[in-house]
């Protein structure tokens, strides 16, 4: 679950699961993951509850277990909008963005691991697998793919359109999955400024080829994480797509995700937009 693995047994007798506030991004995939509510968010890491009332819980040898995970799910979860800012998502942005400079395959198992959390069976490319030449993908319903390139770093989206039509080339010419139920989508950690050429290309992919390549921030697979709601296929096939002629994620999505965001964010929506 942890992108980073800062999550892991100390080293005393009691084999207490600790967190190294070093290396924690304060993103929430454990938080939003562990179902006994035993993690929530920190100012800068995530912390383990060490309520007193829950300390005394019977260990995994006793015959108590189940009544131990019914005194866990009692916990409570702080992982919630309420708690959460536009600075938080901010700083996790960049915090994200900085380790995927410094780690090769960083960014990926992150995107990765928010689209499982999200209800999307993603999968990796396997390492040193140069017949797979895409980031990852996910079988949907009703036989639709989502095949996905990852673009977390600064100057690292322009190319990413071409990528992604070879990766709509693969799934339609080796395996035969018709180009209408492939939905390519590129993930970002930021938008482009208005300026780039990513919008104009994209743009004319659409025109002259028919395929709707969408774009999908970082803070978008953020918000669904905190608030546990899922990605739909309907979400996947309607949504998401910006371009040269319109640069603003909001107006592409679900009544309900629009209504999420402009909830948390107060009128700042800087993170699902276009800016100069």
């Amino acid at each position: 679950v942890c992108p980073s693995g800062c999550i892991h047994l100390s080293n005393s007798l009691q084999f207490e699961i600790v967190i190294s506030s070093e290396d924690c991004i304060n993103c929430g995939l454990c938080v939003s993951a562990c179902k006994y509510g035993a993690l929530y968010l920190g100012e800068s890491f995530v912390v383990i509850n060490n309520d007193s009332k829950f300390l005394k819980t019977s260990n995994a040898l006793d015959e108590n277990v189940l009544l131990t995970q019914n005194k866990l799910t009692e916990l409570p979860r702080q992982l919630s909008l309420s708690g959460i800012t536009i600075e938080h998502l901010i700083n996790v942005t960049e915090k994200i963005k900085a380790e995927s400079r410094q780690s090769n395959g960083y960014e990926n198992i992150v995107v990765r691991n928010m689209l499982l959390q999200c209800g999307l069976k993603a999968v990796l490319r396997a390492i040193g697998n140069n017949d797979i030449r895409f980031d990852l993908i996910a079988k949907l319903e009703d036989n639709y793919y989502m095949v996905g390139e990852i673009a977390l770093r600064e100057n690292d989206t322009l190319d990413r359109p071409r990528k992604i039509l070879d990766d709509i080339a693969v799934l339609h010419n080796r395996y035969k999955i018709p180009i209408d139920k492939i939905i390519p989508v590129i993930f970002i950690s930021s938008f482009p400024n208005k300026r780039s050429d990513y919008y104009e290309i994209i743009q004319d992919i659409n025109c002259e080829l028919g395929i709707r390549i969408r774009t999908v921030p970082l803070a978008i697979l953020l918000l669904l994480v905190y608030s546990d709601k899922k990605i739909s296929l309907n979400d996947l096939i309607h949504s998401f797509y910006i371009s040269k002629s319109n640069y603003s994620i909001l107006d592409t999505i679900s009544d309900e995700l629009k209504e999420l965001i402009m909830s948390f964010t107060d009128g700042e929506i800087s993170l699902f937009q276009a800016v100069k």
